[in-house]
Formats: structure tokens, C-alpha cells, sequence
């Protein structure tokens, strides 16, 4: 899924994330209305394509009583900033598809 902001935040073009979120999300966020919820990311120019090479740091997981939602929530550490994400999966046949999607960045936090 970041992979597909990534290439939004590139391109100035969310229809990919959107092409590969369920029928809900899509119905939900047109293109405009996605790139208008990332401006912010767009804006910082962070390159999210490490995030595709580095192992993210999963705070919190939790699938629905159903089995059919999943929600992940936690960061990739990256320099100069850290990628914030928050997920929401629904399972639609054998494929998890993209519900509900939040990005950020924040600077490291020393331990």
C-alpha cells in the first residue's frame, strides 16, 4: 500500500491506490480527494520507496471478531524521518484489500 502512495505522491495520480483498495474505498475517495488527503506527505517530498526494503515496526495488530478486517497500525524507520501508517484490510476472497489508509512522518524519537 505505501508503494502505491508513493507512486500517487510521485505522479500527483492516486488512481493505482485506489484501483487496489476495496469497492467501498474506492467509492469513498476519488483520485482527487486522495491527493488532497496526502498533500501533506506530497508536500515533504519523502521518499517512501525505502520503506519497501526496510522492516516495519508493527505497534499494534488486530483482526476483526469476523476474521474479515484487519487493521495495522506502526512505522518504518527511515532517515531522515520516521513513516508513520495505519491500515485497514478487508478480506475479500483470498486477497486483503485496502479499507482505510492513514501516512505520516515524524522525526525519530531518542530512546
Amino acid at each position: 500500500m505505501l508503494a502505491a502512495v508513493n507512486h500517487g505522491n510521485w505522479t500527483g495520480n492516486y488512481t493505482v491506490l485506489r484501483d487496489i483498495a476495496a469497492p467501498e474505498f474506492a467509492l469513498a475517495n476519488d483520485p482527487t480527494r486522495l491527493a488532497g488527503l496526502f498533500t501533506p506527505l506530497r508536500e515533504e517530498r519523502l521518499d517512501l520507496l525505502q520503506a519497501m526494503v526496510v522492516d516495519p515496526v508493527i505497534l499494534d495488530s488486530a483482526l476483526s471478531d469476523t476474521g474479515q478486517e484487519l487493521r495495522l497500525t506502526g512505522f518504518v524507520p527511515l532517515q531522515p524521518r520516521h513513516v508513520s501508517f495505519d491500515l485497514v484490510l478487508g478480506l475479500e476472497g483470498r486477497r486483503w484489500l485496502l479499507l482505510g489508509i492513514s501516512v505520516g512522518a515524524f522525526d525519530p524519537i531518542d530512546p
